[in-house]
């Protein structure tokens, strides 16, 4: 097997979640250094002609976009995450965390704050939900432009892998919550959290407009 199947083989078990990103960065830098090894001495490289080091040239664009980010072997598409991206290493989803995290979104919305809208006779009952909707809603936006966003560099705002489980279910509810704990786990932020901030955003105005 030639080191670009290693490489691609590597990067299918990523794609699969079977390894994180960080285990992906330090095999595929294991294959790497021994294909620069073995077309350096000229003794075990795979192929001697041009097409391998053009070939080998092309896989490590592929397996670093060259600006400190992590590439998708079969699209190309920019992981645009940090090598030292400290959280992801530790990272592992906590299913029981994330289901709470719905859960206790659901009975706030439906049982709780729902309630109160429907069966308040009192103006002040009703302003407090709105409110109190509206903060949810802003702290959801906070969340998702900093704070989720932080976890794919060498900064992260947060360091429990319990901690943003919960927190992406109490404010992704099922999709968001299912999307990033996925994108966590693969290592790749993608735009799913930019998706959110425009659905809340369009939210906010709509419940303004009523």
């Amino acid at each position: 097997m030639s080191y670009l199947d290693e490489l691609k083989k590597l990067k299918d078990l990523l794609d699969d979640g079977a390894i994180t990103s960080y285990e992906f960065e330090e095999e595929k830098e294991k294959i790497l250094a021994m294909s620069r090894s073995s077309m350096g001495d000229g003794t075990s490289a795979p192929i001697r002609d041009n097409s391998s080091h053009k070939a080998y040239a092309h896989a490590v664009r592929l397996s670093d976009n060259g600006d400190g980010g992590m590439t998708n072997l079969k699209t190309g598409d920019g992981y645009i995450t940090s090598p030292n991206a400290i959280f992801l290493k530790n990272w592992r989803t906590n299913g029981g965390l994330t289901f709470l995290g719905i859960a206790i979104n659901v009975i706030l919305d439906r049982f709780v704050l729902g309630n109160i809208n429907v069966y308040s006779i009192s103006y002040e009952a009703i302003i407090f939900t709105q409110v109190m909707l509206y903060i949810y809603m802003i702290i959801g936006i906070i969340y998702a432009t900093v704070i989720y966003p932080s976890l794919f560099t060498d900064n992260p705002k947060a360091q429990s892998p319990n901690t943003i489980s919960f927190l992406n279910g109490f404010f992704g509810y099922v999709i968001f919550a299912l999307l990033w704990n996925r994108s966590l786990t693969k290592g790749m932020k993608g735009i799913s959290h930019i998706v959110y901030i425009v659905i809340i955003v369009v939210m906010m105005i709509i419940y303004l407009l009523i």
